[in-house]
């Protein structure tokens, strides 16, 4: 598995992170602090501290979202600029969804850099030439 430092994974727009990193690195931790703080402002009032906590929440996620989905896309092989795929109606949503959470990376290292799941593999056959 891709062991990268927090700032990497977070902040970074650089390398390559795998399908495990992205839903369990990323997702399920912001899956489980939004529910808590959706959970905890829907029972306060409308400008408590708990709706402004999850606000800035929201907020905060807005750079790793992009920094930790643009190494998916590198994985995939394709620039970071297919984030935008975000904004396309209807379908954007579902593709990204199947592109970054479902299908596998590219094997070996790619031009983001090398294979999150072996990255000691150069992406080149280790056939000797007799």
């Amino acid at each position: 598995m891709d062991e990268m430092s927090f700032s990497q994974l977070y902040f970074s727009l650089e390398g390559r992170v795998s399908r495990s990193t992205y839903w369990l690195k990323f997702w399920l931790p912001v899956w489980v602090i939004s529910i808590v703080l959706i959970l905890v402002s829907s029972g306060a009032s409308r400008h408590s501290s708990a709706t402004i906590a999850l606000l800035i929440w929201f907020l905060l996620l807005i750079w790793p979202m992009i920094a930790v989905e643009v190494k998916r896309w590198h994985d995939r092989g394709k620039p970071g600029t297919w984030f935008f795929m975000h904004f396309v109606p209807l379908i954007g949503f579902w593709w990204v969804l199947i592109e970054c959470g479902f299908l596998p990376g590219t094997e070996g290292r790619n031009e983001f850099g090398p294979d999150p799941l072996n990255p000691d593999d150069d992406g080149e056959d280790d056939f000797d030439v007799i």
